[in-house]
């Protein structure tokens, strides 16, 4: 930093979130309600992440063009090792890619429970989020088209006929001490010919 412009960074604060840092990346800690993401944190993250770092600067389009070419490498390079990721990450069922799981085990990658009630599951919500992300990507590689393919096919496979999801107002719940303004209940909804 320049002698000229004075720094913002109090020491105090470096030394407080030093001394949490060990405790926040563990899954079990006391922080971990903060590592489950939910589909709508997800999906601001991934936008934001996308509208600063991504394929913009990746690409090195205006804003990002004034990258010097080690940083613009960085990027290309983290860019493609996220992406081999979300691929890594689908979930193969009997030999068989599916979609994504709500939650991974930070080691092995395999699908893990988070909070004592969430199980490991397949979640349709941000597999359709990944599945949109992938297939935004301009030249994908035969991994990612392959991924793509198998999370469709799944969701096709998947799909639920004959029932239809209805909002409707309700009353405020006393175990979660909150209204909910709105419930969910599935109707019989009839197949279309």
């Amino acid at each position: 930093m320049s002698d000229l412009v004075p720094s913002s960074v109090d020491p105090a604060e470096v030394a407080r979130f030093s001394a949490l840092a060990a405790e926040w990346w563990d899954p079990r800690g006391k922080f971990a309600p903060l590592h489950a993401l939910n589909p709508v944190r997800l999906g601001f993250i991934r936008e934001q992440a996308l509208a600063r770092f991504g394929r913009d600067a990746a690409s090195r389009r205006p804003p990002y063009d004034f990258l010097d070419e080690p940083l613009h490498r960085q990027i290309v390079e983290a860019h493609a090792r996220g992406e081999a990721c979300l691929v890594k990450l689908q979930v193969v069922v009997d030999g068989r890619p599916t979609v994504w799981a709500s939650q991974y085990d930070e080691d092995t990658l395999e699908p893990c429970m988070a909070r004592s009630f969430e199980l490991p599951a397949l979640i349709s919500a941000e597999s359709v989020g990944v599945l949109e992300y992938l297939m935004k990507i301009e030249k994908p590689g035969e991994s990612v088209r392959r991924a793509i393919t198998s999370g469709v096919q799944w969701f096709e496979r998947s799909q639920i006929v004959g029932l239809r999801i209805e909002r409707v107002a309700a009353a405020p719940s006393a175990r979660n001490r909150r209204a909910y303004r709105r419930h969910s209940h599935s109707m019989d909804h009839p197949s279309p010919s």
